[in-house]
């Protein structure tokens, strides 16, 4: 029993450290679809002066705010799972972050093919895709690693 409560332990943690670094391909994948789309279909130039200043400036700190909100939901869960498959942290409050996490991924994979796709896209897509499916993966393994940790500690009693 001690083995499989070090395994779920391992599990947890591995799958934290990947949410950690998905969390760092998320900021990046947030910055480009930003810059990228928003560029693409807002014109600077009908701004002039102070005025094109201040809405450049306003572009660039929502996109901070956003890429720091990506970023941060992501330590959050993958330091808190890496310290719980430590054994350091009791607390769990993360898992509710974890599983609202999940379920907006799983939302947000049909998006991908509303748009038409062209053979220059499709390769983009398929990325997203297996990245955001990764991302399943691991909040799903850390979910049910912390249900067998919870389970078989509570049958050890």
């Amino acid at each position: 029993m001690q083995d499989k409560i070090r395994k779920y332990s391992h599990d947890i943690y591995i799958s934290g450290l990947g949410v950690v670094i998905l969390g760092f391909w998320s900021l990046v994948k947030t910055v480009l679809v930003i810059t990228a789309g928003t560029i693409q279909s807002y014109n600077f130039n009908d701004y002039e002066g102070v005025e094109k200043i201040i809405v450049i400036t306003l572009f660039w700190i929502f996109l901070a705010i956003a890429s720091g909100f990506v970023l941060i939901i992501h330590l959050f869960i993958g330091v808190n799972a890496m310290k719980v498959g430590r054994g350091e942290r009791r607390k769990k409050r993360f898992l509710i972050v974890c599983f609202l996490l999940m379920l907006f991924t799983i939302f947000e994979i049909p998006g991908y093919f509303i748009h038409v796709m062209t053979d220059e896209t499709i390769d983009t897509v398929l990325t997203s895709v297996t990245v955001d499916l990764t991302m399943i993966y691991l909040l799903g393994d850390i979910l049910y690693s912390n249900k067998q940790i919870s389970k078989l500690k509570n049958y050890k009693r």
